[in-house]
Protein backbone atom coordinates (compact mmCIF):
# COMPACT_ATOMS: atom_id res chain seq x y z
CA UNK A 1 0.00 0.00 0.00
CA UNK A 2 1.45 3.64 -1.07
CA UNK A 3 0.61 6.50 1.57
CA UNK A 4 1.17 9.64 0.73
CA UNK A 5 1.64 12.48 4.15
CA UNK A 6 1.30 15.89 3.87
CA UNK A 7 3.03 17.66 7.08
CA UNK A 8 5.22 16.56 10.05
CA UNK A 9 4.23 12.54 9.92
CA UNK A 10 7.05 11.53 12.59
CA UNK A 11 4.78 10.65 15.49
CA UNK A 12 2.41 8.47 12.63
CA UNK A 13 5.40 6.56 11.04
CA UNK A 14 5.98 5.72 15.29
CA UNK A 15 2.81 4.64 15.75
CA UNK A 16 3.09 2.13 12.84
CA UNK A 17 4.79 -1.34 14.14
CA UNK A 18 7.59 -2.59 11.91
CA UNK A 19 6.10 -5.31 10.70
CA UNK A 20 3.17 -2.84 9.19
CA UNK A 21 5.75 -0.41 7.85
CA UNK A 22 7.92 -3.07 6.10
CA UNK A 23 4.62 -3.94 3.87
CA UNK A 24 3.95 0.23 2.97
CA UNK A 25 5.66 2.31 1.20
CA UNK A 26 5.16 6.01 2.34
CA UNK A 27 5.91 9.21 0.59
CA UNK A 28 5.76 12.54 2.98
CA UNK A 29 5.89 15.93 1.98
CA UNK A 30 6.34 19.14 3.51
CA UNK A 31 2.75 20.57 4.95
CA UNK A 32 2.22 23.67 3.14
CA UNK A 33 5.05 23.80 0.89
CA UNK A 34 3.77 21.73 -2.56
CA UNK A 35 2.02 22.40 -5.51
CA UNK A 36 -0.78 20.37 -6.46
CA UNK A 37 1.96 18.87 -9.29
CA UNK A 38 4.43 18.45 -6.88
CA UNK A 39 2.22 16.28 -4.85
CA UNK A 40 0.87 14.01 -7.55
CA UNK A 41 4.51 13.81 -9.04
CA UNK A 42 5.87 12.40 -5.60
CA UNK A 43 3.09 9.73 -5.50
CA UNK A 44 0.78 9.49 -8.29
CA UNK A 45 -0.66 5.80 -7.43
CA UNK A 46 -1.19 7.06 -3.94
CA UNK A 47 -3.78 4.42 -2.14
CA UNK A 48 -4.38 6.43 0.86
CA UNK A 49 -3.35 10.56 1.16
CA UNK A 50 -2.82 11.56 5.20
CA UNK A 51 -2.89 15.34 5.84
CA UNK A 52 -2.08 17.80 8.03
CA UNK A 53 -5.55 20.36 7.94
CA UNK A 54 -3.84 23.43 6.79
CA UNK A 55 -3.12 21.75 3.45
CA UNK A 56 -5.88 22.53 0.93
CA UNK A 57 -6.92 19.40 -0.96
CA UNK A 58 -8.94 20.38 -4.15
CA UNK A 59 -11.04 18.95 -6.37
CA UNK A 60 -7.68 18.78 -9.18
CA UNK A 61 -5.62 17.00 -6.46
CA UNK A 62 -8.23 14.43 -5.48
CA UNK A 63 -8.88 13.59 -9.34
CA UNK A 64 -5.30 13.65 -10.01
CA UNK A 65 -4.90 10.71 -7.87
CA UNK A 66 -6.52 8.39 -9.71
CA UNK A 67 -6.08 5.11 -7.09
CA UNK A 68 -6.62 7.12 -4.09
CA UNK A 69 -8.73 4.86 -1.70
CA UNK A 70 -9.12 7.50 1.80
CA UNK A 71 -8.43 10.35 3.03
CA UNK A 72 -7.41 11.18 6.70
CA UNK A 73 -7.20 14.64 8.09
CA UNK A 74 -4.74 14.82 11.16
CA UNK A 75 -6.51 16.22 13.32
CA UNK A 76 -10.01 17.83 13.83
CA UNK A 77 -10.25 20.24 10.99
CA UNK A 78 -11.52 19.79 7.54
CA UNK A 79 -12.57 22.85 5.81
CA UNK A 80 -9.66 22.92 3.55
CA UNK A 81 -10.68 19.64 2.34
CA UNK A 82 -13.45 19.71 -1.03
CA UNK A 83 -15.40 16.80 0.85
CA UNK A 84 -17.92 17.26 -2.81
CA UNK A 85 -15.18 15.95 -4.98
CA UNK A 86 -14.07 13.50 -2.90
CA UNK A 87 -17.86 12.10 -2.47
CA UNK A 88 -18.44 12.02 -6.43
CA UNK A 89 -14.61 10.13 -6.61
CA UNK A 90 -16.19 8.00 -4.05
CA UNK A 91 -13.54 8.39 -1.44
CA UNK A 92 -13.91 8.76 2.40
CA UNK A 93 -12.71 11.38 4.33
CA UNK A 94 -12.24 10.94 8.16
CA UNK A 95 -10.65 13.06 10.90
CA UNK A 96 -9.14 13.12 14.45
CA UNK A 97 -12.22 13.83 16.43
CA UNK A 98 -12.31 14.12 19.65
CA UNK A 99 -8.61 13.00 19.65
CA UNK A 100 -7.53 16.18 21.33
CA UNK A 101 -10.67 17.32 23.30
CA UNK A 102 -9.39 16.89 26.94
CA UNK A 103 -5.65 18.64 25.78
CA UNK A 104 -7.84 21.47 24.02
CA UNK A 105 -10.31 21.67 26.84
CA UNK A 106 -7.91 22.15 29.74
CA UNK A 107 -6.35 25.06 27.30
CA UNK A 108 -10.07 26.86 26.77
CA UNK A 109 -10.32 26.74 30.71
CA UNK A 110 -6.88 28.13 31.39
CA UNK A 111 -7.18 30.48 28.88
CA UNK A 112 -10.26 32.21 30.81
CA UNK A 113 -8.60 32.24 34.33
CA UNK A 114 -5.53 34.07 32.44
CA UNK A 115 -8.25 36.36 31.01
CA UNK A 116 -10.01 36.54 34.79
CA UNK A 117 -6.62 36.81 36.73
CA UNK A 118 -4.87 39.21 34.31
CA UNK A 119 -1.74 37.22 34.22
CA UNK A 120 0.29 38.48 31.83
CA UNK A 121 -0.58 41.88 33.48
CA UNK A 122 0.46 41.03 36.94
CA UNK A 123 3.60 38.78 35.94
CA UNK A 124 4.96 42.16 34.61
CA UNK A 125 4.15 44.69 37.12
CA UNK A 126 5.85 42.41 39.75
CA UNK A 127 8.85 42.12 37.34
CA UNK A 128 9.10 46.11 37.41
CA UNK A 129 9.05 45.94 41.41
CA UNK A 130 5.26 46.97 41.39
CA UNK A 131 3.43 44.05 42.91
CA UNK A 132 1.84 46.65 45.94
CA UNK A 133 0.85 49.11 43.65
CA UNK A 134 -0.81 46.53 41.70
CA UNK A 135 -1.89 44.61 45.02
CA UNK A 136 -3.78 48.12 45.96
CA UNK A 137 -5.28 48.71 42.54
CA UNK A 138 -7.10 45.14 42.72
CA UNK A 139 -8.24 45.54 46.23
CA UNK A 140 -9.80 49.22 45.38
CA UNK A 141 -11.22 48.42 42.14
CA UNK A 142 -11.77 44.46 42.47
CA UNK A 143 -10.61 43.84 38.63
CA UNK A 144 -10.22 40.15 39.87
CA UNK A 145 -12.94 38.02 38.58
CA UNK A 146 -13.79 35.00 39.46
CA UNK A 147 -15.23 31.82 37.05
CA UNK A 148 -17.73 31.13 39.66
CA UNK A 149 -19.14 34.73 39.62
CA UNK A 150 -19.18 34.24 35.52
CA UNK A 151 -21.71 32.92 32.49
CA UNK A 152 -20.04 31.42 30.11
CA UNK A 153 -20.91 30.92 26.64
CA UNK A 154 -19.84 27.67 24.74
CA UNK A 155 -20.49 28.48 21.17
CA UNK A 156 -20.77 24.84 19.40
CA UNK A 157 -21.27 22.01 21.71
CA UNK A 158 -19.25 19.36 20.67
CA UNK A 159 -16.42 16.94 22.55
CA UNK A 160 -13.86 19.81 23.28
CA UNK A 161 -17.32 21.58 24.74
CA UNK A 162 -19.19 19.21 26.74
CA UNK A 163 -15.36 18.37 27.91
CA UNK A 164 -15.20 22.17 28.75
CA UNK A 165 -18.11 22.18 30.71
CA UNK A 166 -16.53 19.22 32.97
CA UNK A 167 -14.00 21.10 33.65
CA UNK A 168 -15.91 24.36 34.66
CA UNK A 169 -18.03 22.60 37.04
CA UNK A 170 -15.37 22.64 40.25
CA UNK A 171 -15.96 26.53 39.21
CA UNK A 172 -19.41 26.64 39.75
CA UNK A 173 -20.02 29.01 36.41
CA UNK A 174 -23.71 29.30 34.82
CA UNK A 175 -22.98 27.73 31.63
CA UNK A 176 -24.81 28.62 28.51
CA UNK A 177 -24.45 26.82 25.30
CA UNK A 178 -25.89 27.18 21.75
CA UNK A 179 -25.27 24.35 19.00
CA UNK A 180 -27.06 24.27 15.70
CA UNK A 181 -27.92 20.66 17.05
CA UNK A 182 -29.45 21.01 20.48
CA UNK A 183 -28.39 18.19 22.74
CA UNK A 184 -31.01 15.97 24.16
CA UNK A 185 -32.21 16.73 27.89
CA UNK A 186 -30.49 14.12 29.42
CA UNK A 187 -27.13 15.46 28.02
CA UNK A 188 -28.08 19.34 29.12
CA UNK A 189 -28.81 17.89 32.43
CA UNK A 190 -25.90 15.72 33.02
CA UNK A 191 -23.59 18.78 31.66
CA UNK A 192 -25.26 21.26 33.81
CA UNK A 193 -25.66 23.06 30.73
CA UNK A 194 -28.49 25.83 30.05
CA UNK A 195 -29.14 26.21 26.04
CA UNK A 196 -30.08 29.49 24.23
CA UNK A 197 -29.81 31.59 21.43
CA UNK A 198 -26.52 32.73 19.75
CA UNK A 199 -28.09 36.21 20.50
CA UNK A 200 -28.73 35.36 24.51
CA UNK A 201 -25.35 33.94 24.38
CA UNK A 202 -23.59 37.02 22.90
CA UNK A 203 -25.17 39.43 24.95
CA UNK A 204 -25.09 38.00 28.09
CA UNK A 205 -22.35 35.97 28.60
CA UNK A 206 -18.87 37.60 30.98
CA UNK A 207 -16.92 34.61 28.64
CA UNK A 208 -17.57 33.88 25.21
CA UNK A 209 -15.66 30.58 24.30
CA UNK A 210 -15.56 28.96 20.24
CA UNK A 211 -15.76 25.49 19.91
CA UNK A 212 -17.43 25.38 16.17
CA UNK A 213 -16.21 24.10 12.96
CA UNK A 214 -15.18 26.15 10.19
CA UNK A 215 -17.97 26.32 7.14
CA UNK A 216 -19.42 28.98 4.88
CA UNK A 217 -21.89 29.69 7.56
CA UNK A 218 -19.41 30.11 10.62
CA UNK A 219 -16.72 32.17 8.70
CA UNK A 220 -16.30 35.46 10.37
CA UNK A 221 -19.10 34.86 12.83
CA UNK A 222 -17.63 36.83 15.56
CA UNK A 223 -17.73 40.28 13.35
CA UNK A 224 -18.22 43.66 14.06
CA UNK A 225 -22.44 43.68 14.32
CA UNK A 226 -21.82 40.89 16.66
CA UNK A 227 -19.16 42.12 19.16
CA UNK A 228 -21.49 45.16 19.09
CA UNK A 229 -24.20 42.60 20.58
CA UNK A 230 -21.84 41.35 23.29
CA UNK A 231 -21.50 42.39 26.95
CA UNK A 232 -19.64 45.08 27.84
CA UNK A 233 -16.53 43.85 29.37
CA UNK A 234 -16.88 40.13 28.15
CA UNK A 235 -13.58 38.14 27.00
CA UNK A 236 -13.39 35.79 23.80
CA UNK A 237 -11.64 32.99 24.07
CA UNK A 238 -10.78 30.93 20.46
CA UNK A 239 -9.55 27.63 20.72
CA UNK A 240 -11.41 26.51 17.35
CA UNK A 241 -10.52 28.04 13.96
CA UNK A 242 -8.78 31.47 13.49
CA UNK A 243 -11.15 32.04 10.52
CA UNK A 244 -14.34 32.26 13.08
CA UNK A 245 -13.24 35.97 14.06
CA UNK A 246 -12.66 38.75 11.73
CA UNK A 247 -9.42 39.68 13.21
CA UNK A 248 -10.13 43.94 12.51
CA UNK A 249 -13.57 43.70 13.76
CA UNK A 250 -11.54 42.14 17.06
CA UNK A 251 -9.10 44.51 17.20
CA UNK A 252 -11.50 47.51 16.81
CA UNK A 253 -13.61 46.21 20.20
CA UNK A 254 -10.37 45.77 22.03
CA UNK A 255 -8.71 48.93 21.16
CA UNK A 256 -12.37 50.70 22.06
CA UNK A 257 -12.65 48.65 25.44
CA UNK A 258 -15.48 47.07 24.33
CA UNK A 259 -13.99 43.66 24.64
CA UNK A 260 -11.96 43.15 27.31
CA UNK A 261 -9.72 40.65 25.89
CA UNK A 262 -9.28 37.72 24.22
CA UNK A 263 -7.38 34.64 24.48
CA UNK A 264 -7.12 33.33 20.96
CA UNK A 265 -5.47 29.57 20.06
CA UNK A 266 -5.50 30.68 16.48
CA UNK A 267 -5.55 33.50 14.56
CA UNK A 268 -6.85 33.82 10.62
CA UNK A 269 -4.78 33.66 8.62
CA UNK A 270 -2.26 30.86 9.72
CA UNK A 271 0.86 30.89 9.94
CA UNK A 272 0.32 34.44 11.14
CA UNK A 273 1.92 37.53 10.00
CA UNK A 274 2.89 41.11 11.05
CA UNK A 275 -0.19 42.78 8.85
CA UNK A 276 -2.66 41.19 11.33
CA UNK A 277 -4.29 43.61 12.39
CA UNK A 278 -4.20 41.92 15.92
CA UNK A 279 -0.36 41.78 15.76
CA UNK A 280 -0.50 45.67 14.61
CA UNK A 281 -2.70 47.39 17.89
CA UNK A 282 -2.04 51.13 17.95
CA UNK A 283 0.84 51.94 20.17
CA UNK A 284 -1.53 53.47 22.75
CA UNK A 285 -3.03 50.03 22.80
CA UNK A 286 -0.03 48.07 23.33
CA UNK A 287 1.68 49.68 26.25
CA UNK A 288 5.53 50.98 26.77
CA UNK A 289 7.82 48.33 25.82
CA UNK A 290 9.62 48.13 29.06
CA UNK A 291 5.79 47.31 30.09
CA UNK A 292 2.52 47.63 30.83
CA UNK A 293 1.97 51.51 31.57
CA UNK A 294 -1.15 52.78 33.69
CA UNK A 295 -3.28 55.08 31.72
CA UNK A 296 -5.70 58.27 33.27
CA UNK A 297 -8.29 55.76 33.53
CA UNK A 298 -6.33 53.64 35.44
CA UNK A 299 -5.83 51.29 32.80
CA UNK A 300 -3.29 48.53 31.55
CA UNK A 301 -2.98 48.07 28.11
CA UNK A 302 0.39 46.27 26.50
CA UNK A 303 1.25 43.44 23.76
CA UNK A 304 3.47 40.71 23.35
CA UNK A 305 3.91 38.18 21.16
CA UNK A 306 5.75 34.85 21.25
CA UNK A 307 6.36 32.11 18.75
CA UNK A 308 7.78 28.79 19.91
CA UNK A 309 8.68 25.33 19.21
CA UNK A 310 8.41 22.36 21.68
CA UNK A 311 7.83 18.57 21.92
CA UNK A 312 5.95 16.30 23.93
CA UNK A 313 4.55 17.25 27.05
CA UNK A 314 4.30 20.48 25.82
CA UNK A 315 6.40 22.90 28.01
CA UNK A 316 5.22 25.95 27.57
CA UNK A 317 7.45 28.96 28.71
CA UNK A 318 6.22 32.44 28.53
CA UNK A 319 8.67 34.93 28.63
CA UNK A 320 8.29 38.78 29.69
CA UNK A 321 10.80 41.60 29.42
CA UNK A 322 12.38 41.28 33.38
CA UNK A 323 11.18 38.07 34.32
CA UNK A 324 9.67 34.63 33.30
CA UNK A 325 6.33 32.86 34.01
CA UNK A 326 5.97 29.57 32.79
CA UNK A 327 2.77 26.73 32.93
CA UNK A 328 3.01 23.22 31.73
CA UNK A 329 0.02 21.65 29.34
CA UNK A 330 0.32 18.15 29.22
CA UNK A 331 -0.39 17.99 25.53
CA UNK A 332 0.63 15.76 22.47
CA UNK A 333 1.61 18.93 20.19
CA UNK A 334 4.09 19.20 17.55
CA UNK A 335 4.68 23.22 18.21
CA UNK A 336 2.76 26.01 19.42
CA UNK A 337 2.34 29.58 19.16
CA UNK A 338 1.81 31.98 21.93
CA UNK A 339 0.12 35.27 21.34
CA UNK A 340 -0.95 37.39 24.20
CA UNK A 341 -3.52 40.20 23.83
CA UNK A 342 -4.79 43.03 25.97
CA UNK A 343 -7.92 44.98 25.54
CA UNK A 344 -8.97 48.50 27.00
CA UNK A 345 -9.54 47.44 30.29
CA UNK A 346 -5.92 45.70 30.63
CA UNK A 347 -6.34 41.70 30.57
CA UNK A 348 -3.22 39.92 28.82
CA UNK A 349 -5.06 36.59 27.36
CA UNK A 350 -2.25 33.95 26.45
CA UNK A 351 -2.52 30.88 24.25
CA UNK A 352 -1.13 28.16 22.74
CA UNK A 353 -1.87 26.18 19.58
CA UNK A 354 -0.81 22.59 18.23
CA UNK A 355 0.57 23.08 14.68
CA UNK A 356 -0.85 19.68 13.90
CA UNK A 357 -4.56 20.46 14.95
CA UNK A 358 -4.57 23.78 13.54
Amino acid sequence: MKILMLGDAEGLRRQLLPEQEQQLQIIQLRSGSCTNAQITAACPDAEVLIAEPNNRLDAQLIASLPKLKLIHGVGVGYNLFDLEAARQAGIPVCNCRGSNACAVAEHAVMLMQCCLRQVKLNDTLVAEGRQGEQQKHCIATGCIRELGDCTVGLVGFGAIARTVVQMLAPFGPKVLYYDPFRADSATEEACHAEYAALETIQKCSDILSLHLAVTPQTVNMVDADSLVGMKDGAFIVNTARGDLVASAALAKALCSGKIAGAGLDTIAPEPVTTENPLLSLPHDRRGDPGGAKRTAAGKYRERVIIKSKTKTPLQLKWKSREGVFACTATAHMGGCYCLFLAGGSGFMASSAVPSSFG
